[in-house]
């Protein structure tokens, strides 16, 4: 894990340079170089959505509770 942080840390300030002698030679411009450098830098987390995000929609909310309420309904008439 350790070791998969440095390789990435090494990558970045890979890219980082080519994009600094791009930056350099004239190819991009300094806006371009900022936007890529603050793209290499900031942290990559990614935040799966939950699977129960619908419970912020208080109608979505509704709609479960009632199905749920439907379905043990069903159990304890026909099961």
């Amino acid at each position: 894990m350790e070791n998969n942080k440095v390789d990435n840390a090494i990558s970045q300030a890979d890219e980082l340079l080519k994009f600094k002698k791009l930056l350099d030679d004239g190819v991009i411009t300094q806006q371009e170089f900022d936007n890529k450098k603050e793209q290499l830098l900031s942290p990559k987390v990614e935040i799966p959505p939950s699977l129960f995000s619908f419970m912020d929609n208080p109608t979505a909310l509704a709609i479960f509770i009632i199905l749920v309420i439907v379905a043990m309904v069903y159990i304890w008439f026909f099961a």
